[in-house]
């Protein structure tokens, strides 16, 4: 990935970032799902279903949404949250 690629990449992920205290005007659908995964998502960002449809150059410009199905790319999906969730970008 190009640096240029890699800064567009981390300004989108500190762009989701959002402080979790912030009133939201309408719950997420993901909210209320059990998978820990799409909850911890609905806490990081105001609009998760668009997150997860939106291609993510973090993800090789994947949607999140297509990693949901398999494992590893679950661990990406919760390693990427992680970094935004804590301030980190990696």
């Amino acid at each position: 990935m190009s640096d240029m690629a890699t800064a567009h990449g981390e300004r989108a992920i500190q762009s989701a970032r959002v402080d979790s205290m912030s009133n939201r005007s309408q719950p997420p659908r993901t909210e209320g799902v059990r998978d820990p995964l799409l909850a911890e998502i609905a806490e990081i960002v105001l609009s998760p279903d668009a997150w997860l449809d939106t291609p993510n150059d973090r993800l090789g410009g994947q949607a999140p949404r297509a990693l949901l199905d398999s494992e590893r790319g679950r661990e990406i999906l919760q390693s990427l949250v992680r970094s935004v969730k804590h301030g980190m970008v990696t």
